[in-house]
Protein backbone atom coordinates (compact mmCIF):
# COMPACT_ATOMS: atom_id res chain seq x y z
CA UNK A 1 0.00 0.00 0.00
CA UNK A 2 2.80 2.50 1.33
CA UNK A 3 4.37 1.91 -2.44
CA UNK A 4 1.12 2.42 -3.97
CA UNK A 5 0.68 5.49 -2.30
CA UNK A 6 4.50 6.64 -3.21
CA UNK A 7 3.99 5.41 -6.62
CA UNK A 8 0.44 7.20 -7.15
CA UNK A 9 -0.34 9.20 -4.26
CA UNK A 10 -1.04 12.69 -5.84
CA UNK A 11 -2.67 11.23 -8.71
CA UNK A 12 -4.96 9.20 -6.69
CA UNK A 13 -5.27 12.26 -4.44
CA UNK A 14 -6.28 14.19 -7.31
CA UNK A 15 -8.62 11.70 -9.23
CA UNK A 16 -10.37 11.03 -5.86
CA UNK A 17 -10.98 14.47 -5.02
CA UNK A 18 -13.23 14.92 -8.63
CA UNK A 19 -15.16 12.46 -7.47
CA UNK A 20 -15.91 13.46 -3.71
CA UNK A 21 -13.79 16.42 -2.31
CA UNK A 22 -14.79 16.54 1.89
CA UNK A 23 -13.62 12.61 1.74
CA UNK A 24 -10.49 13.29 0.13
CA UNK A 25 -9.80 16.37 1.82
CA UNK A 26 -9.14 14.30 5.61
CA UNK A 27 -7.97 11.19 3.75
CA UNK A 28 -4.86 14.04 2.33
CA UNK A 29 -4.59 14.87 6.10
CA UNK A 30 -3.88 11.39 7.03
CA UNK A 31 -2.02 10.54 4.03
CA UNK A 32 0.27 13.59 5.27
CA UNK A 33 0.80 12.68 9.08
CA UNK A 34 1.88 9.26 7.35
CA UNK A 35 4.39 11.04 5.66
CA UNK A 36 3.77 9.50 2.35
CA UNK A 37 3.30 12.71 0.18
CA UNK A 38 4.58 15.62 0.51
CA UNK A 39 1.71 18.55 2.22
CA UNK A 40 2.03 21.10 -0.02
CA UNK A 41 1.59 18.94 -3.16
CA UNK A 42 -1.28 16.54 -1.59
CA UNK A 43 -2.67 19.96 -1.05
CA UNK A 44 -2.78 20.85 -4.21
CA UNK A 45 -3.62 17.76 -6.00
CA UNK A 46 -6.30 17.37 -3.61
CA UNK A 47 -7.58 20.95 -4.53
CA UNK A 48 -6.94 20.79 -7.87
CA UNK A 49 -9.84 17.91 -8.30
CA UNK A 50 -12.06 19.15 -6.31
CA UNK A 51 -12.01 22.61 -8.00
CA UNK A 52 -12.51 20.57 -11.35
CA UNK A 53 -15.32 18.42 -9.89
CA UNK A 54 -16.96 21.96 -8.97
CA UNK A 55 -16.09 23.48 -12.38
CA UNK A 56 -17.78 20.89 -14.15
CA UNK A 57 -20.89 21.62 -12.22
CA UNK A 58 -20.93 25.38 -12.37
CA UNK A 59 -20.43 24.72 -16.70
CA UNK A 60 -22.99 23.05 -16.68
CA UNK A 61 -25.29 25.25 -15.20
CA UNK A 62 -23.52 27.95 -17.61
CA UNK A 63 -24.35 25.57 -20.56
CA UNK A 64 -27.44 24.28 -20.06
CA UNK A 65 -29.17 26.87 -17.66
CA UNK A 66 -32.53 27.15 -19.69
CA UNK A 67 -33.26 23.22 -19.23
CA UNK A 68 -32.07 22.62 -15.68
CA UNK A 69 -34.23 25.10 -14.66
CA UNK A 70 -36.75 23.26 -15.37
CA UNK A 71 -36.03 20.20 -14.34
CA UNK A 72 -38.06 18.44 -11.42
CA UNK A 73 -34.65 18.23 -9.60
CA UNK A 74 -34.22 22.04 -10.03
CA UNK A 75 -37.54 22.71 -8.78
CA UNK A 76 -37.28 20.62 -5.83
CA UNK A 77 -33.72 22.23 -4.56
CA UNK A 78 -34.02 25.96 -6.42
CA UNK A 79 -35.83 27.35 -3.90
CA UNK A 80 -33.60 26.73 -0.75
CA UNK A 81 -30.46 27.73 -2.59
CA UNK A 82 -32.02 30.45 -4.20
CA UNK A 83 -33.20 32.15 -0.49
CA UNK A 84 -29.57 31.62 0.16
CA UNK A 85 -28.37 33.23 -2.61
CA UNK A 86 -30.85 35.92 -2.02
CA UNK A 87 -29.71 36.59 1.52
CA UNK A 88 -25.50 36.16 0.76
CA UNK A 89 -25.02 36.15 -2.40
CA UNK A 90 -22.53 34.63 -4.63
CA UNK A 91 -20.62 33.87 -1.16
CA UNK A 92 -23.75 31.51 -0.80
CA UNK A 93 -21.20 28.88 -2.98
CA UNK A 94 -18.71 29.21 0.23
CA UNK A 95 -21.80 28.37 2.52
CA UNK A 96 -23.12 25.63 0.74
CA UNK A 97 -20.18 23.78 2.01
CA UNK A 98 -21.34 23.61 5.29
CA UNK A 99 -25.15 22.65 4.57
CA UNK A 100 -25.70 18.97 3.43
CA UNK A 101 -27.19 18.50 -0.46
CA UNK A 102 -26.61 22.34 -1.29
CA UNK A 103 -23.27 22.21 -3.01
CA UNK A 104 -23.77 20.79 -6.24
CA UNK A 105 -27.25 22.52 -6.59
CA UNK A 106 -25.34 25.91 -5.54
CA UNK A 107 -22.73 25.50 -8.17
CA UNK A 108 -25.01 24.61 -10.90
CA UNK A 109 -27.40 27.76 -9.84
CA UNK A 110 -24.44 30.22 -10.16
CA UNK A 111 -23.55 28.51 -13.60
CA UNK A 112 -27.29 29.47 -14.40
CA UNK A 113 -27.07 32.72 -13.22
CA UNK A 114 -24.11 33.63 -15.19
CA UNK A 115 -21.45 34.59 -12.05
CA UNK A 116 -18.47 35.15 -13.76
CA UNK A 117 -15.66 32.60 -14.28
CA UNK A 118 -13.37 34.57 -12.29
CA UNK A 119 -15.59 35.57 -9.29
CA UNK A 120 -16.69 31.43 -9.19
CA UNK A 121 -13.51 30.27 -9.08
CA UNK A 122 -11.98 33.59 -6.43
CA UNK A 123 -14.99 32.37 -4.44
CA UNK A 124 -14.38 28.70 -4.98
CA UNK A 125 -10.73 28.98 -3.94
CA UNK A 126 -11.36 30.60 -0.86
CA UNK A 127 -13.96 28.30 0.38
CA UNK A 128 -11.30 25.35 -0.35
CA UNK A 129 -8.70 27.12 1.40
CA UNK A 130 -11.01 27.62 4.27
CA UNK A 131 -12.92 24.13 4.24
CA UNK A 132 -10.22 21.95 2.33
CA UNK A 133 -7.86 23.42 4.09
CA UNK A 134 -9.89 22.43 7.68
CA UNK A 135 -10.57 18.79 6.24
CA UNK A 136 -7.22 18.14 5.85
CA UNK A 137 -6.32 19.42 9.24
CA UNK A 138 -9.49 17.15 11.08
CA UNK A 139 -7.76 14.27 9.31
CA UNK A 140 -4.14 15.14 10.18
CA UNK A 141 -5.02 15.39 13.50
CA UNK A 142 -7.23 12.25 13.70
CA UNK A 143 -4.61 10.16 12.10
CA UNK A 144 -2.27 11.09 15.56
CA UNK A 145 -4.77 10.11 17.52
CA UNK A 146 -5.45 7.24 16.02
CA UNK A 147 -2.46 6.18 16.26
CA UNK A 148 -2.07 7.06 19.94
CA UNK A 149 -5.42 5.39 20.71
CA UNK A 150 -4.02 1.77 19.01
CA UNK A 151 -0.59 1.88 20.46
CA UNK A 152 1.43 2.22 17.40
CA UNK A 153 -0.05 0.64 13.86
CA UNK A 154 2.05 -2.12 12.56
CA UNK A 155 0.60 -1.83 9.10
CA UNK A 156 -0.47 1.01 6.79
CA UNK A 157 -3.23 -0.68 5.57
CA UNK A 158 -4.92 -1.10 9.13
CA UNK A 159 -4.05 2.53 9.63
CA UNK A 160 -5.88 3.86 6.81
CA UNK A 161 -8.98 1.33 7.18
CA UNK A 162 -9.13 3.13 10.50
CA UNK A 163 -8.66 6.15 9.43
CA UNK A 164 -10.93 5.70 6.40
CA UNK A 165 -13.88 4.50 8.82
CA UNK A 166 -13.71 7.72 11.07
CA UNK A 167 -14.00 10.10 8.07
CA UNK A 168 -16.78 7.72 6.98
CA UNK A 169 -18.48 8.16 10.56
CA UNK A 170 -17.64 11.96 10.49
CA UNK A 171 -19.43 12.53 6.81
CA UNK A 172 -22.58 10.23 7.43
CA UNK A 173 -23.20 11.56 11.18
CA UNK A 174 -22.92 15.36 9.53
CA UNK A 175 -25.09 14.19 6.55
CA UNK A 176 -27.64 12.93 9.16
CA UNK A 177 -27.35 16.08 11.19
CA UNK A 178 -28.15 18.53 8.36
CA UNK A 179 -30.38 16.35 6.39
CA UNK A 180 -33.16 17.80 8.71
CA UNK A 181 -32.12 21.08 8.45
CA UNK A 182 -32.43 20.63 4.54
CA UNK A 183 -35.54 19.51 4.94
CA UNK A 184 -37.14 22.11 6.63
CA UNK A 185 -35.65 24.55 4.39
CA UNK A 186 -36.82 22.89 1.54
CA UNK A 187 -40.89 22.38 2.67
CA UNK A 188 -40.79 25.90 3.96
CA UNK A 189 -42.76 28.00 2.07
CA UNK A 190 -40.73 31.09 0.11
CA UNK A 191 -41.51 34.22 2.07
CA UNK A 192 -41.12 32.98 5.56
Amino acid sequence: MQSFLNEYGLIAIFLCAIVENDIVFIMTGVVIHLGVVYPEAAFLACLAGALLHDSLWFWLGHARSESIRSSRIYRKLGPAVERLAARFGPWELLLSRFIYGTRNPSLVFWGTQKLSVARFLAIELTAFLIWGGALTGLGYFLSDRAQALIGGIGSVERFLLGALGVALLIYLGGRLLTRHEVKKHLLRPPGE
